[in-house]
């Protein structure tokens, strides 16, 4: 069914009576018909149930929306978390390489003073 499809729209059908009145006193907000028994139909033709359809959608669209940059955004963070717990990890163990060595070079050197 499309936007304006009938099985939505509202519609309001007034029937009035004859009163007798000039189309100078008529002002406002008014319709203003000749003759007795003349039926008036106001309709919206689906219009109100479209807007809220489209508002609807709009808004599971933002709610879907949000929901997905959540994701994303919790993905990096992990990422991000993940890549520096990594470099921690390397920068450490080649600290520990580095002390080994020169630990080591004091020692080889100590040693050397001994046989001196």
């Amino acid at each position: 069914m499309g936007l304006f499809s009938g099985s939505k729209r509202s519609s309001t059908t007034n029937t009035t009576t004859a009163q007798e009145a000039g189309f100078s006193e008529v002002s406002g907000n008014a319709i203003a018909l000749q003759g007795s028994g003349n039926t008036v139909s106001l309709t919206d033709y689906g219009a109100l149930a479209a807007a809220s359809e489209i508002a609807s959608e709009s808004l599971r669209q933002v709610e879907l929306a949000g929901s997905n940059a959540r994701s994303t955004v919790g993905d990096a963070v992990r990422a991000v978390s993940e890549s520096a717990r990594s470099e921690t990890e390397n920068i450490v163990i080649q600290g520990a390489r580095w002390a080994a060595i020169v630990g080591i070079a004091v020692a080889a050197a100590w040693g050397l003073r001994a046989f001196k």
